[in-house]
């Protein structure tokens, strides 16, 4: 890969990853790790490991530089696709992310109650 094209995929890696990071608790809740900046179906992308209530494994979100929205793309354990979501704003990433890696269609009570459950079953 090109110089340009390296510095492209890490900067908007970066910019992915500080979108995400804005909300650092919601992050956290995702057992967000290993963040890698990598070029996925020719877009420049961020792919991270979480462990959610949604969602456990790899997930990648891309720039799709076209339409300048994001592409998610929720992994198998063996890097197959489980669940892509296409044409995502900037400003929807991170409740789009945080809906299919943990909290799906609960209702913030019904949240709360699986946290506590989880938390108080360790």
């Amino acid at each position: 890969m090109e110089t340009e094209r390296i510095q492209e995929v890490n900067d908007t890696a970066k910019y992915i990853n500080s979108i995400i990071g804005s909300q650092m608790a919601v992050r956290m809740s995702w057992g967000f790790i290993d963040p890698a900046a990598i070029l996925y179906n020719d877009m420049p992308a961020l792919q991270f490991h979480v462990a959610g209530f949604q969602h456990q494994g790899n997930v990648v979100v891309a720039l799709n530089e076209g339409a300048d929205l994001f592409d998610i793309f929720l992994l198998k354990r063996n890097g197959k696709i489980k669940k892509h979501i296409d044409g995502v704003y900037f400003d929807e990433l991170l409740s789009v992310l945080d809906r299919n890696i943990e909290t799906g269609n609960m209702s913030a009570d019904q949240y709360q109650e699986k946290v506590n459950n989880a938390v108080y079953s360790i």
